[in-house]
């Protein structure tokens, strides 16, 4: 459910995305998504410039996308739309350095996803929409694959079902970042850890950049995204792409049902963290207090926000079964 769309010559907005594009452009890349790349080719086959070109050129595809809609949806054009590709994501461009028949291979199931849902509200905070759509209380009773959410010295991270024919159960963490102007607020995030290790998924890629816009009418979500995960045959991409859709789409209505219900969103989920880069430094400065009724415990995970873990290791044990029992 992506909603009928807004049209509106004219508007009161005069930000242009510029901000949001200077501040995406400018995230630090991470030496983790490096390392965890280098394990699809078993045989070291990915040289590091042509995976270090892979990781800027998707970075630099992202920014490109988020500019060019969130341009439009501040000009109040909103035009609902899912688009999920598989191995349609040419990189040539990289040259000699990312050739070979491994790549190409990597290629093949790496997945495009972009999406532009139109939310009819009366909420006028983009930052309280957008942590009410990362909070663990909606993610989970949204997202069925998602059995855990917790954050720790890694950052942002979570537990999750396999999907038949398009990834193993998943244990990773995210770094994220947050960005918020009057009217906008995005969040990107990139896997920086991934278990690894059975039953979990063998090599996981992602980053993504989640931005939500106030539009007339309501608010806009525009969502772009890059994962590489299992290796995919021609079957398993055509029914991927449909289950990738159906997912979003379902994730949409639970958002749009909770928006109407919730009265004031920023009273609904609590807000899981402003950013996790300041949560993080305020657990790390001397004297520092806890926004919340009772401090985060070590890792950052505030009582009733998600399950407390140990921060993962790079042999850690795998959860007991407890972890998996029944959650909200």
């Amino acid at each position: 459910m992506l909603g009928g769309g807004f049209l509106s010559p004219a508007t009161c907005q005069v930000e242009d995305g510029g901000d949001l594009v200077r501040w995406a452009d400018s995230l630090p890349m991470d030496s983790r998504v490096l390392r965890e790349l280098q394990r699809f080719s078993a045989e070291e086959e990915f040289s590091q410039e042509s995976v270090s070109g892979f990781i800027g050129e998707v970075r630099s595809r992202i920014i490109s996308a988020v500019g060019a809609q969130t341009a439009k949806l501040l000009a109040g054009e909103c035009r609902p739309s899912i688009e999920v590709s598989i191995g349609d994501s040419d990189f040539s461009t990289l040259g000699e350095a990312a050739s070979g028949e491994s790549w190409e291979d990597f290629q093949k199931s790496l997945i495009r996803t972009e999406m532009v849902a139109c939310l009819e509200t009366d909420r006028i905070d983009p930052e309280a929409v957008l942590q009410t759509y990362v909070s663990p209380e909606f993610r989970m009773r949204a997202e069925s694959r998602i059995t855990d959410m917790w954050i720790d010295s890694v950052g942002s991270c979570m537990e999750t079902k396999g999907a038949y024919g398009l990834v193993d159960p998943t244990r990773v963490c995210n770094r994220v970042h947050d960005f918020s102007s009057e009217d906008m607020a995005a969040q990107h995030s990139q896997v920086v850890f991934n278990e690894g290790i059975e039953p979990y998924q063998d090599a996981y890629f992602k980053e993504s950049l989640k931005t939500f816009v106030r539009v007339p009418g309501g608010m806009a979500l525009h969502y772009i995204n890059f994962t590489r995960a299992a290796d995919l045959g021609r079957i398993e991409r055509w029914i991927g792409a449909g289950k990738i859709k159906d997912s979003q789409n379902a994730t949409l209505e639970e958002l749009q049902r909770w928006l109407r219900e919730s009265g004031d969103c920023r009273l609904g989920p609590r807000v899981w963290m402003d950013s996790l880069e300041d949560a993080f430094s305020r657990l790390t400065a001397p004297n520092s207090q806890s926004r919340y009724t009772q401090a985060p415990d070590r890792y950052g995970v505030a009582p009733g926000i998600g399950k407390r873990r140990s921060p993962p290791s790079l042999h850690p044990q795998r959860p007991h079964s407890s972890s998996q029992s029944a959650r909200k």
